[in-house]
């Protein structure tokens, strides 16, 4: 974790211990209560990937009939997708007579000719966290073909940072595809597909992202591609408010789409605290310093020293931009819609400097 430490001043560090309590702590985590179990690619850690694969694959296959779709869900790994594809998405293409594709993951590019779009952000912290742990107890999965993402020369990497369980490696591998997945996959860049920047130069993850030098025009296209009048988005940590904004765009009947989200069994991961307690015994100090609470509750992030999060953040800068954003679009569509939003507050910087 070293090279983080000189980007924060205390005040700083204070403000991101508030922005971990309040954003990602009192919002409940709804996420996380169904944190193992992301859609059948993505499930339960004791399920034989082998079945996940073939399974996935029938779905996948299912949605690449040629029909136009009505409306195609942007999915990015470890949002909670599975519970709006599989109790949502799919009685209501059947009731209405729609084509939804909610079931595969993708980027803008595969997504962007659909008549509507629709869109689940979580915050970067939570998100990166579920992910690691996921990569940790599959690591056969970055062998299956839905790796699609991940540059064949970081496989290893990426296999050797998950399988340790050592964090700190594993946020610093420059072309690790899982930092920014939301930025990426919002800018079209998650399935390799070259993307054209505003400066003219092309980018791709075949080549690796060079953060530093097209970072900020990344995240650029990611947000005007969230601002899209075609796009429908939510919060996972607000799955209620994000239900009812998409009944609105969609024509769902928000209360039959509530009791449907409220019935849909949610896998629920209670060992977090113990996870992150294996963790910080397999890896050095350095790399994930001693625990600041004790191991209870529902969120990733409140396990979490003020060290492992300020480098968390670093590693997802771009999509803690991109998440700033979509709650500043997010103001008005929730009071439009009748459900509040709360947690806009909790992300921008206090001192006016504009957002992460």
């Amino acid at each position: 974790m070293q090279g983080f430490g000189h980007l924060f001043g205390p005040a700083r560090v204070r403000w991101l211990l508030s922005v971990t309590s309040t954003t990602v702590l009192a919002a409940g985590s709804l996420a996380s209560s169904y944190d193992g179990c992301d859609g059948l690619e993505y499930c339960d850690v004791d399920d034989s990937v082998a079945m996940l694969q073939v399974v996935s694959q029938v779905t996948h296959r299912q949605e690449r009939r040629g029909e136009p779709a009505d409306m195609q869900l942007l999915r990015v790994p470890r949002t909670g997708a599975a519970v709006l594809n599989e109790h949502i998405c799919k009685p209501f293409a059947s009731e209405l007579q729609k084509v939804y594709k909610c079931a595969s993951m993708s980027d803008w590019t595969a997504v962007k000719d659909a008549t509507a779009i629709a869109v689940l952000l979580r915050h970067p912290v939570e998100r990166t966290m579920s992910e690691f742990f996921h990569l940790s107890n599959k690591t056969a999965f970055l062998d299956s073909w839905q790796s699609f993402d991940v540059p064949e020369l970081m496989k290893a990497a990426i296999r050797g940072a998950t399988q340790a369980r050592d964090l700190g490696e594993y946020l610093s591998l420059p072309m690790n595809p899982m930092r920014n997945r939301q930025t990426l996959s919002l800018s079209g860049l998650m399935k390799g597909t070259p993307v054209k920047l505003s400066s003219g130069r092309t980018v791709s993850m075949k080549d690796g992202i060079d953060w530093d030098r097209d970072g900020n025009e990344i995240v650029e296209l990611a947000k005007e591609h969230l601002a899209s009048d075609r796009v429908t988005f939510g919060f996972a940590e607000d799955y209620d408010c994000a239900i009812r904004l998409f009944a609105n765009a969609f024509g769902w009947n928000a209360s039959r789409a509530e009791a449907r989200f409220n019935s849909a069994p949610k896998h629920r991961l209670s060992s977090k605290g113990g996870l992150i307690a294996s963790l910080a015994q397999r890896t050095d100090q350095d790399a994930l310093p001693p625990l600041n609470m004790a191991p209870t509750g529902n969120s990733w992030a409140q396990y979490l020293d003020a060290q492992t999060v300020k480098a968390l953040f670093q590693a997802n800068m771009y999509d803690m931009q991109l998440y700033a954003y979509a709650q500043l679009l997010m103001e008005p569509r929730a009071q439009a819609a009748g459900c509040h939003h709360h947690t806009r507050k909790a992300v921008a910087d206090p001192k006016g400097k504009g957002d992460l």
